[in-house]
């Protein structure tokens, strides 16, 4: 019984709920994970760094780990390590990705934009390295905020 959460999957075998609003703050810290073999829904062991809603998440399915915003708290970022269901914080997270959106470039780099402070800027995060830097500012016509965004899988593209 949560409001305001966000999700991701490892492409092959789950998928995953991070978080969300469950009716006091900060929120809640829980993940929860669906088998896609036959759609059980168990509590993974391991949470979120903090509690926290209106989250976001995106996944490189190459490197089997997926990237989670702390949403209403601002620029941290959690990694999750889909082999082995563990969380982590990113070392160095976002300028500010709170509402903020995420979309991956799957085995390359992911890509956070708009946001709480930073509503037209676009930031990178090479998945290699996990550095991060600015691609755009204000790169959007107007402030967008508690964004979300799409991702084009096309191998051709």
């Amino acid at each position: 019984g949560v409001a305001h959460t966000c999700g991701a999957s490892d492409s092959t075998t789950a998928g995953y709920r991070f978080g969300g609003y469950a009716g006091a703050q900060p929120g809640s810290d829980v993940i929860d994970k669906i088998l896609f073999s036959n759609d059980s829904r168990s509590v993974v062991s391991d949470t979120l760094e903090e509690g926290s809603y209106w989250l976001k998440a995106t996944s490189n399915y190459d490197g089997r780990k997926g990237y989670i915003s702390h949403g209403t708290s601002g620029e941290e970022v959690d990694k999750m390590d889909y082999t082995n269901d563990t969380v982590s914080a990113l070392s160095t997270p976002f300028d500010n990705d709170g509402y903020g959106c995420y979309v991956t470039d799957n085995g390359v780099a992911m890509f956070c934009g708009g946001g709480y402070n930073l509503v037209g800027t676009i930031q990178k995060m090479v998945y290699a390295t996990e550095t991060i830097t600015t691609v755009v500012d204000d790169a959007m016509p107007e402030g967008a905020y508690n964004m979300t965004g799409c991702e084009n899988h096309e191998s051709s593209v």
